[in-house]
């Protein structure tokens, strides 16, 4: 990768935030971040709201009156503490790692993976690194199925293909449909991986083979 590159990595928020906020994961990401800034490369952090936004989401479904917008809202409100955490542990070095830049223009209707590769578009990052709770894409949800079948690689069509058609507040998915159809049409490269599994991150930043599912 090339110096003063930008690299956008979409942290998932059940990464940073599994039950209790990882701390452990937030040093370790810190160190290997700014590793890498002194080599020249600038990073984009877009965090979600993972299992947190969904508790909020299920909680208002329970009452009546409560639309999709509603949802929407209440999934960005819990969004802003992920990204008030972030921007605390990277206090400091603001010029090279950027966190959920344009946060304030969210809107219902959209997910932190398209947030992620809006701004990959802005700043015409070739590649976008998405840090989720699996290792990477699969025929069938590994954590119920044993035989899941693990891509290495996958074209942006045969990806889709394994998506639902739609996106809805909370969804839990690889990547989200919208944003996936949004990467495919300005050709876009994401690398899905286990979040907390940083070496296999590192070796994405070294160009080495990772564990994991490359999309393009």
């Amino acid at each position: 990768m090339k110096k003063d590159d930008f690299i956008v990595i979409s942290v998932g928020g059940s990464v940073m935030v599994p039950d209790e906020i990882d701390i452990s994961f937030l040093q370790s990401l810190k160190k290997l971040l700014l590793s890498y800034t002194k080599k020249g490369l600038k990073f984009i952090l877009i965090v979600g709201g993972g299992k947190t936004t969904r508790r909020y989401q299920v909680a208002a479904r329970s009452f009546p009156n409560i639309t999709r917008k509603d949802q929407d809202d209440l999934g960005i409100t819990t969004i802003h503490s992920n990204v008030h955490l972030l921007k605390l542990v990277f206090k400091g070095y603001e010029q090279k790692i950027k966190i959920n830049p344009d946060l304030a223009t969210w809107k219902p209707g959209s997910s932190s993976d398209l947030g992620a590769v809006h701004m990959a578009q802005k700043y015409k990052a070739k590649i976008l690194i998405n840090l989720t709770n699996t290792d990477g894409v699969y025929n069938k949800d590994p954590k119920k199925y044993k035989n899941a079948k693990r891509f290495n690689s996958l074209t942006w069509s045969e990806f889709r293909k394994i998506l639902p058609s739609t996106w809805g507040p909370g969804l839990s998915t690889p990547f989200d449909p919208i944003a996936a159809r949004v990467s495919e049409h300005i050709g876009l490269t994401v690398y899905i991986l286990n979040g907390k599994k940083l070496k296999e991150f590192e070796k994405v930043l070294k160009g080495e083979s990772f564990l994991g599912t490359t999309i393009c």
